[in-house]
């Protein structure tokens, strides 16, 4: 057994004893151990775990297969994919078991000996049949390989068809002999083979061989040869039979993980990590030779008990206590922050995991990686000095700031905000709190929607109306921009301002237009005695009236010297607008379009329109104008040249304060990064205790099952269900982040089949009454393996939702445009509100009771990031209790 989990061993064994197999057991955890045991021990079996410490399945295979090649050898692992699999299979592994399914082990066992044992007799009962069917029927056998046979009675050589391919020849071309064969072989091989055929014709012994031969046409292949011999009823030789094959392939793969293994080796002892080895005495074993990079030590002068005296004197204690906890949990890791002493005398923060390997004997250590953390550390103190200035800032603002992650979770906010919210509500605002806490909830859906389009990139605004008491009413403006690091979306800036007297000067001027519409003059004057530039436009965007200062302004740069624009149609000058003027215009087509839509309460636009002799800035506000029954707008151009240069000062000062505040954190950022690398890379550890929990509480309930009480039962039963169920979240939750990072691999897939060979594996499974009612559907360029997913996915979720219909149907059709294929799938069974359908394709997303319907809620999710993946998109129509239907959309190619 190829194992170094304790826990896993126990649970395989158990099992095999369940199976009511009688076996001696040899465990090993290294590729040394695993060849002398083949030699030594000669397993009728071997079980192998996948990956191990410092080894792994596929390497313990390779080894086998070259020392014991008829020994059977099933990979019993819990991180094999079912890519790796299939793959393995093909290269001839007997079978697989998946540690979460061990109950499976016995049966494949079982078959697998009884399969050895056919195989072994074939072979046995194979020479009898090639003795007396002649030499042809031998080499039709013998597929792929070369066979030779030397009537020593006779001195004459025979080769079969392959054997002159092999050697490059046509079969009439030559005559065998071995003076022929001898000759081709490599020169640096030819004495060691010569001497080696040599003594075994002395010795009558049979014996094999691996060397390089020279083909007729240049080329050197490295072949293995075996042969054994024939004799008479006196025992004496009276011919030897052998095989030539080619293993250039496999010995061109060892020579690659050879290389593999030693640019490995290169690697660690070049890290940018420190690395050291330390008994359970905490006395150092080994320091990796950077530790000159780091401490200016020479690793070959660092002696043993030197590492304790390097520790900072406050917090020796410290880590002599987490080394006894380490040590106590053999495999577990354990993270630290701690300062050593570097050779010049100065204090070096470092930090680092120490993981307990004492019980791998390979290992029989502390393995311990350290890394300078001394600039992250100064950034950090930087980091926070820059903090304070920014908060300083922004507490003297008079727009109220939040700051929230991609969780929508407060990260930071300025007092202003603080004060404002405790207008919204009786509580002041909180790290942490989600900034849902302060809308309408029957507004969350919208927002919620908002923000997702938000942490895409784009940006928003949304109006906020808040009643003080009676008819005390105030209007907050805000925008919401997405915030970015390194090219990435991080999380979510809210900029609040109190916009209650704007809106009234607003809703006042919207008073004053209708009252004044049955007087053009007054209304004109109202007009014209304003200092803005105001142009009133119909639900078409046509302008129908402007003031004095539109007017002034107009004929002093050229503009609209006839008519005053009116008539003009205000859209299209907006949106036709180019050079300096072009983005602002197209920006301001788009608001007044939403203002007169009513989608907007009202628009604001800062923008440069400098002349000739100055330069100046505008802001332009949109406000809805109703005329006769018909919406149209009001727009005002105010010019705010002196607040916009004061504002340019102060962002200079911002930018450069966010400049060295993005200085100082850099290093902070890279070390984060490789943290959340690291906690990625470990995450898998989670399945180990999760499937022990489970196998030992079913041990226990079935072992010890009839002394127990109806409560206890109960009890394991919960352990059993629980622990499955976090199982299968980690799992999905490996599919969630592999399926995000896997690169596509395209090819053309018959959906109809796909469909097919999955609901036949379904059918073979699980147990169901649903039937499938199956259109045709097209042959797609995608990713096999991935959409293969995707309709498991979807079969699974129709199956189990219709399952408690008394005649459940479920009904996959495709429809198909130009440029893309929609593939739907339909049942008849619990359906959904469509009011929660923005919850649907989220990952622990559940619209059912988990007693109701079982699962992760991840089944979705992962549907819809493998179709994104294929620049596609899915969506979904549901009725309760009646049906819902499923679809997802794929361009053409893609």
């Amino acid at each position: 057994m190829v194992e170094h989990d304790p826990n896993d061993m126990g649970m395989i064994q158990h099992e095999l004893k369940r199976g009511k197999l009688n076996y001696i057991v040899e465990v090993v955890e290294t590729g040394e151990t695993f060849e002398s045991a083949l030699n030594s021990f000669g397993p009728d079996i071997i079980l192998s775990d996948f990956t191990l410490p410092s080894f792994n399945g596929p390497a313990a295979f390779k080894i086998k297969e070259r020392v014991a090649p008829l020994t059977p050898f099933i990979f019993v692992s819990g991180t094999i994919g079912e890519e790796n699999s299939i793959e393995l299979i093909k290269n001839g592994a007997t079978d697989f078991a998946l540690k979460e399914r061990l109950f499976t082990l016995p049966i494949k066992v079982n078959r697998a000996l009884t399969e050895a044992r056919e195989k072994r007799a074939k072979a046995a009962s194979g020479q009898a049949l090639i003795q007396n069917e002649g030499r042809l029927a031998r080499a039709q056998q013998l597929s792929h390989l070369g066979s030779w046979e030397m009537d020593l009675v006779n001195n004459t050589v025979h080769w079969s068809d392959e054997q002159f391919n092999l050697l490059g020849f046509k079969k009439d071309e030559v005559i065998p002999s071995s003076e022929l064969f001898f000759s081709m072989l490599h020169a640096d091989d030819s004495e060691r083979v010569l001497k080696n055929f040599k003594s075994t014709i002395d010795a009558l012994r049979n014996s094999s061989a691996e060397f390089r031969l020279v083909r007729t046409d240049g080329a050197v292949i490295h072949v293995y040869c075996e042969w054994q011999f024939e004799f008479d009823k006196d025992q004496n030789p009276v011919g030897i039979y052998g095989i030539v094959q080619d293993i250039t392939e496999k010995k061109n793969s060892e020579l690659k993980i050879q290389e593999s293994e030693n640019r490995f080796r290169a690697l660690i002892e070049n890290s940018s990590d420190m690395l050291s080895i330390s008994d359970a005495s905490g006395n150092l074993q080994y320091i990796s030779p950077n530790i000159s990079r780091f401490l200016g030590y020479s690793s070959e002068n660092f002696g043993h008990a030197k590492g304790i005296e390097i520790i900072h004197p406050d917090e020796i204690d410290e880590y002599r206590k987490g080394f006894a906890a380490i040590r106590q949990n053999p495999g577990k890791s354990h993270p630290f922050i701690i300062r050593m002493k570097h050779a010049n005398g100065s204090w070096v923060w470092m930090e680092g995991t120490a993981t307990n390997l004492l019980h791998v004997p390979a290992v029989n250590g502390v393995i311990t990686n350290f890394r300078d953390i001394t600039e992250r550390k100064k950034a950090e103190e930087s980091l926070e000095a820059g903090r304070h200035e920014m908060e300083t800032l922004l507490n003297n603002t008079e727009e109220s700031f939040i700051l929230v992650d991609r969780d929508l979770n407060m990260i930071s906010f300025n007092k202003l905000a603080n004060t404002r919210s405790l207008e919204l509500i009786p509580q002041p605002l909180r790290k942490g709190m989600s900034i849902f806490e302060l809308a309408d909830p029957q507004k969350i859906p919208e927002l919620k929607l908002m923000y997702q389009k938000v942490l895409l990139g784009e940006s928003a605004q949304t109006v906020l109306r808040t009643k003080l008491g009676g008819d005390t009413e105030l209007v907050f403006s805000n925008k919401i921009k997405p915030v970015y690091n390194n090219g990435h979306v991080t999380g979510v800036f809210v900029i609040s301002a109190d916009v209650t007297e704007r809106e009234r000067v607003n809703e006042k001027l919207l008073e004053n237009f209708h009252e004044l519409e049955a007087a053009t003059e007054t209304q004109s004057s109202i007009l014209d005695a304003l200092p803005a530039n105001i142009a009133l436009l119909n639900k078409d965007g046509i302008i129908i009236e402007v003031n004095e200062c539109w007017k002034t302004f107009g004929a002093e740069n050229g503009l609209c010297s006839k008519n005053h624009c009116i008539g003009d149609n205000y859209l299209l000058i907006s949106e036709n607008a180019t050079g300096m003027d072009a983005g602002a215009g197209h920006k301001m087509c788009e608001g007044i379009k939403q203002v007169i839509a009513g989608k907007l309460l009202n628009f604001e636009l800062e923008y440069p329109c400098h002349s000739q002799s100055e330069e100046r800035w505008f802001r332009a506000e949109v406000a809805p104008l109703m005329k006769k029954g018909r919406s149209g707008a009001v727009v005002m151009h105010i010019n705010i040249t002196e607040q916009k240069q004061s504002e340019i000062t102060i962002n200079e000062l911002n930018e450069n304060l966010e400049h060295r505040v993005n200085e100082r954190t850099a290093d902070l950022t890279k070390a984060n990064n490789a943290l959340e690398a690291f906690s990625s890379a470990v995450s898998h550890d989670l399945r180990a205790p999760a499937r022990a929990v489970i196998s030992f509480a079913q041990i226990i309930r079935e072992d010890h099952g009839a002394g127990m009480s109806a409560s206890l039962k109960e009890l394991f039963g919960f352990v059993e269900e629980n622990g499955k169920r976090m199982g299968a979240i980690i799992n999905d939750l490996l599919k969630l982040a592999r399926y995000g990072n896997e690169k596509l691999k395209p090819e053309l897939v018959d959906m109809q089949r796909l469909v097919e060979g999955v609901w036949a594996n379904i059918k073979r499974t699980t147990t169901h009454h649903a039937i499938l009612e199956l259109d045709e559907l097209p042959v797609l360029q995608v990713d096999m393996s991935l959409m293969q997913q995707v309709i498991v996915n979807l079969l699974s979720n129709a199956i189990k939702y219709s399952s408690k219909k008394e005649h459940p149907v479920i009904k996959v059709w495709s429809s198909q445009t130009k440029d893309s294929v929609t593939v739907y799938f339909k049942d008849n069974g619990a359906g959904f509100d469509m009011k929660n359908y923005d919850r649907l394709f989220g990952a622990f997303q559940r619209l059912h009771h988990a007693r109701d319907f079982e699962g992760t809620g991840i089944g979705l999710a992962l549907v819809k990031k493998i179709i994104e993946n294929h620049n596609g998109t899915v969506g979904a129509e549901g009725v309760t209790d009646e049906e819902a239907t499923f679809w997802f959309t794929l361009p053409i190619s893609c």
